[in-house]
């Protein structure tokens, strides 16, 4: 599971374009656009994401002095980010509670299932 951090936003570009000027395209050759975001987690480095090109896509609202929610990720030497899903989000609850539940030791599903036969009284 990927860890959902809380990114405080300094900078937001959004560009259509490469650095030497051709336009960016998916892998079906649609254009594409780029959202760059510095933010105070990572003051050294920008996080990329190419999300769909759907101009009602949350990624677009993004704006300056804001906090968001994103799972970043590192992939050759590029930072990424992509906004949680509703799935990444309850995955992430549930990892709490597994947490909190077992405290770090064997869920349930992590015994080995002959363990559970020989503790049987019979």
């Amino acid at each position: 599971m990927n860890n959902i951090e809380e990114l405080k936003i300094v900078k937001v570009f959004i560009s259509d374009k490469k650095k030497d000027g051709t336009a960016i395209v998916d892998f079906r050759g649609n254009p594409a656009r780029k959202v760059s975001l510095k933010t105070e987690n990572y003051t050294d480095k920008w996080l990329y994401s190419f999300p769909s090109s759907k101009q009602d896509d949350p990624i677009f609202q993004i704006t300056e002095k804001t906090a968001i929610k994103a799972i970043v990720w590192e992939n050759n030497g590029f930072m990424n980010f992509k906004l949680p899903t509703k799935t990444d989000l309850l995955e992430a609850r549930i990892e709490r509670l597994e947490e909190h539940i077992f405290g770090g030791g064997k869920r349930p599903t992590d015994a080995d299932p002959q363990e559970e036969l020989e503790d049987l009284p019979f």
